[in-house]
């Protein structure tokens, strides 16, 4: 959780923070959906297996459609 707690604050900020994020954030669905719900097309940063996540993709569809 500490290592999540600095990246959650800058993805709460700025999605595409995602991008310089380790990859084991980028595999971490909690991270994911904090920059999705705030960046819907911060997607794109994601790991691969979380770009087809239904949750995930939803989310950034819905924050997108704002």
């Amino acid at each position: 959780q500490e290592k999540k707690d600095p990246i959650l604050s800058a993805v709460t900020n700025q999605g595409d923070a995602l991008e310089y994020a380790d990859a084991s954030l980028k595999k971490d669905k909690e991270v994911v959906l904090a920059t999705v719900t705030n960046q819907g097309d911060a997607l794109k940063y994601a790991d691969v297996r979380l770009q087809k996540d239904k949750v995930v993709v939803l989310a950034a569809l819905k924050e997108q459609a704002l």
